[in-house]
Order: C-alpha cells, then sequence, then structure tokens
C-alpha cells in the first residue's frame, strides 16, 4: 500500500460507525457517488475526527487476510470483518 492519494482504491472502507473529514476529492474510478453517499470511502482520503468502525471493501482484503494467516502464532486474538472485493473486469 503506498500511493496515499487515492489513485489505486487499494484501502476503500465502509465507514460503519464515526465520523470523518474528508481530505479531498476521491476518485470516482474508485468510489462512485452512490457508494460515496452509502458511506464507502477511500481510507487515505479522510481524516478520522472521533473513533471509527470500518469494513475493509476494497482490494486491502487479500492483503489483511494474508497478514493474520502470517501472524496467526503471535497470541493476539483479530476479529475483523471483510467484505469479498469485486472482481475487477
Amino acid at each position: 500500500m503506498g500511493c496515499r492519494g487515492g489513485g489505486c482504491g487499494v484501502c476503500k472502507v465502509h465507514i460503519v460507525e464515526g465520523a470523518c473529514q474528508s481530505l479531498g476529492p476521491i476518485s470516482r474510478a474508485h468510489v462512485s457517488a452512490e457508494e460515496e453517499a452509502s458511506g464507502c470511502v477511500l481510507a487515505c482520503k479522510i481524516f478520522p475526527q472521533s473513533d471509527l468502525e470500518v469494513e475493509v471493501v476494497g482490494k486491502m482484503v487479500r492483503a489483511i487476510v494474508a497478514q493474520q494467516s502470517a501472524s496467526s502464532d503471535s497470541g493476539f486474538t483479530t476479529t475483523m470483518k471483510t467484505n469479498k472485493p469485486v472482481e475487477e473486469k
């Protein structure tokens, strides 16, 4: 993960609870106006104004699942809800 400018869409999340401030326009290539209205944002383009509960919905799901598998022997318990990413055309 590294673009930090909204160009790759990897950090797409759905804000379940909490408040945030937009840091600029969101790429419509990755988040449609309808998705944004329902709470989807690019995490790199927001600043939290409270604690946030987010649901990972973008390409980052694969990286998180891989990281959890690799660190399963750490002794820590992690609970996370993710949605399967939509296959790109």
